[in-house]
């Protein structure tokens, strides 16, 4: 007995694990052959399309943090300025002032974007978050803004910013889970 075709335009589908398609499987080895080769060709184009996204990810989240970043360090470079000159009003002072503001914005953005652009790479191609994630971003980023007063700076700054990421992950997670630990019960 034949199943009517709802859609007589379209012909009809046996399911994916059904005693057709096992039968086809048995019969035609060449068959199983031509499925493994797709499944080798959906990886390899999956790596390269989750490549793609890592990087699109990575510049769009890291430019929005270099945004943030920036947005951040005006008021942290004005303030501080302020603080350290004498004169406040002057429009020798208000350049000090201004200067200031802008480099401070210039430091913290390019230091939140290159974190969170390797971060959210590095995340995406995983697939994963966890604390070593954050460690290798900090390491990676505090490499790259260091590594231009030399190799040594750029070590230092690997080691001081990979590990102070590393320290503010693990306390994280810590208190995460002691919270979790410590929560009642639903009754």
């Amino acid at each position: 007995m034949m199943l009517s075709n709802p859609m007589p335009d379209k012909p009809q589908q046996e399911p994916q694990g059904s005693w057709f398609s096992k039968f086809l499987r048995v019969s035609n080895p060449g068959l199983v052959k031509k499925e493994e080769e797709e499944k080798q060709k959906q990886i390899t184009e999956s790596m390269s399309h989750r490549f793609g996204r890592a990087c699109a990810i990575g510049f769009v989240s890291g430019l929005s943090s270099a945004t943030s970043g920036m947005a951040l360090g005006v008021p942290y470079g004005l303030f501080s300025s302020m603080l350290t000159t004498k004169e406040y009003a002057t429009r020798n002072a208000w350049k000090t002032h201004v200067r200031s503001a802008a480099t401070s914005a210039f430091l913290w953005g390019m230091t939140s974007g290159t974190f969170t652009a390797i971060d959210s790479f590095i995340t995406t191609m995983r697939g994963q978050r966890e604390v070593w994630t954050g460690a290798v971003s900090g390491a990676a980023a505090g490499y790259l803004l260091n590594v231009r007063a030399g190799q040594r700076a750029g070590l230092h700054g690997a080691l001081t910013f990979g590990g102070l990421t590393l320290m503010t992950d693990l306390f994280s997670t810590a208190l995460a889970r002691s919270a979790e630990d410590n929560k009642e019960p639903a009754p």
